[in-house]
């Protein structure tokens, strides 16, 4: 599966460059987040605009790439989902408990407060 990962100062971007996800594609997925991690990058955006479809099994590793960020005190939001992504998710009940965005604006946003939350934490 393609994929590009753009780098900013305070997170990267990984655009992926395929219209369907199921478990192979999710499992290279993991493993650029892996990579990312261990550079030491804490906050990342996967955009999702080029994304159609998506297996429930492929959706609920978005579930585990969240809880393995959030317990490393590191960010991941989900940008840009398409209609059906959208709707697949939350059939799954996914939108309730991953980062969700609509635009990649509001994903930097999410990326930004959590920052700025984390900052404030460690200052106590």
């Amino acid at each position: 599966m393609e994929r590009n990962v753009i780098v900013n100062d305070t997170y990267n971007t990984i655009v992926l460059e395929t219209e369907h996800l199921d478990t192979d594609e999710v499992m290279e997925i993991e493993r650029t987040l892996e990579e990312q991690l261990a550079s030491g990058i804490q906050c990342i955006i996967i955009n999702l605009r080029n994304v159609e479809n998506i297996t429930p099994a492929a959706g609920h590793y978005f579930e585990k790439f969240h809880n393995q960020f959030y317990n490393q005190g590191c960010s991941l939001v989900f940008a840009e989902p398409s209609e059906n992504v959208h709707k697949r998710l939350k059939q799954e009940q996914l939108h309730l408990i991953i980062n969700l965005s609509p635009t990649m604006e509001e994903a930097i946003d999410i990326i930004s407060m959590e920052i700025l939350e984390r900052d404030l934490m460690n200052e106590d």
